[in-house]
């Protein structure tokens, strides 16, 4: 029972040393209370280590808990969604893909859209990939410049299985689009001074 209250402990350390030790010992009997912790940890490396506990679980025991946990309200698991998903992507169970198909709306809310993506890109299908680069095309040029990178980043990782994304990219003017097909192009290039100069010409053209 001690070890089970250290999950809520007020001393972050204390968290961390509780998930590390359910996670070393592949204890079962603590699976409800990491997946419970998981959606409400403020400390994002608790969460990270939360993630690794329940890998190290049977993903049979775990992965209806995780799915779960996608469709939670953010008021009241605010890290419930997203957490899950990043748990998805470490567990890589290819039954998770329908799970997370049926549930598109998590490509675009702000609170876990950056998390679907990697996501969605790690366990798509060959024969889904390009319904998900029509989801993720449907997101640029919004956001800040971290988003919009992530969402490149994650595009550039798809385009490797759909070749379409490119050809798509080619026919856009968006600074983002712009910048995105160069990063597929080069995966060395500056992504951030590529969308600097992408909206420079495109602001020198709207004059």
């Amino acid at each position: 029972m001690e070890a089970m209250n250290n999950f809520e402990h007020s001393n972050a350390s204390i968290r961390l040393q509780a998930a590390l030790s359910a996670g070393t010992t592949a204890d079962t009997s603590a699976i409800d209370i990491l997946v419970q912790r998981s959606g409400v940890e403020q400390d994002f490396f608790v969460r990270d280590m939360i993630t690794w506990a329940l890998t190290r679980m049977p993903a049979r025991e775990i992965l209806d808990r995780v799915v779960a946990d996608l469709d939670t309200n953010p008021n009241d698991r605010p890290f419930g969604a997203s957490q899950a998903l990043h748990t998805l992507s470490k567990l890589k169970v290819a039954d998770s893909w329908q799970e997370l198909k049926a549930r598109p709306g998590l490509l675009h809310r702000d609170d876990t859209a950056q998390t679907a993506w990697r996501t969605f890109v790690g366990l798509v299908p060959e024969e889904d990939t390009a319904w998900l680069a029509g989801h993720l095309f449907q997101e640029l040029d919004k956001g800040t410049l971290e988003i919009q990178r992530s969402l490149s980043r994650a595009m550039a990782e798809l385009e490797g299985r759909e070749a379409s994304i490119s050809e798509l990219l080619g026919a856009l003017t968006s600074p983002h689009a712009v910048a995105t097909a160069k990063l597929i192009a080069d995966p060395d290039s500056d992504f951030m001074a590529d969308l600097e100069e992408a909206r420079r010409v495109d602001n020198m053209g709207a004059c």
